[in-house]
């Protein structure tokens, strides 16, 4: 079966850690905009440092064979599309096949799903475990895999006492095989 597979943006594809360690002005909690933008030296960046190692040959690999992708982020609507561009990550995703809006992401998934074939297996990558939740809740049939990455292991952990499990947990896409 064909699948959709639907990314959030920030730490699933876009190495938001990587950006805020050569932002030397970040504050902790600053949302990613166009001030930051003006502040980063971006001839000193290759787009590829901005993604996670395995986000283009796995999005690649899927998209051969024949799956469709969605990018489902929140945050500053020109920040994350200049992040999309910046990284590369544009040439993946078609304006029919984003959504980037203000927060909160969750009250918006319903209607996301809705866009999506019916004959397609739906599959949600993000880092955000309410959010899983919520897809989880809107349609039980959709895959939720909770992308952790650059956590620590006691982190990974602490997920075994929580009340609702995601269908993964990776921290990596290399450790996804059957898509």
């Amino acid at each position: 079966m064909k699948k959709a597979l639907i990314f959030d943006l920030d730490r699933v594809l876009f190495n938001t850690d990587f950006l805020k360690r050569i932002d030397k002005g970040y504050k902790k909690g600053e949302p990613f905009c166009l001030k930051i933008v003006k502040r980063i030296n971006w001839t000193e960046i290759e787009p590829q440092d901005l993604v996670y190692k395995d986000v283009y040959p796995k999005l690649n690999g899927w998209l051969k064979k024949g799956n469709k992708i969605y990018l489902f982020s929140q945050g500053d609507i020109r920040g994350q599309r200049y992040k999309l561009k910046a990284s590369g990550l544009n040439k993946f995703f078609s304006s029919k096949n984003s959504y980037i809006f203000s927060p909160p992401k969750a009250k918006k998934l319903k209607n996301i799903f809705q866009k999506i074939p019916p004959d397609l297996e739906i599959w949600y990558f993000d880092d955000k475990l309410e959010n899983l939740k919520t897809a989880k809740s809107i349609n039980g049939t959709i895959k939720t895999v909770l992308v952790w990455r650059n956590k620590k292991k006691d982190e990974k952990n602490h997920l075994e006492n929580i009340l609702f499990k995601p269908d993964l947990i990776i921290t990596s896409f290399r450790e996804i095989n059957k898509l």
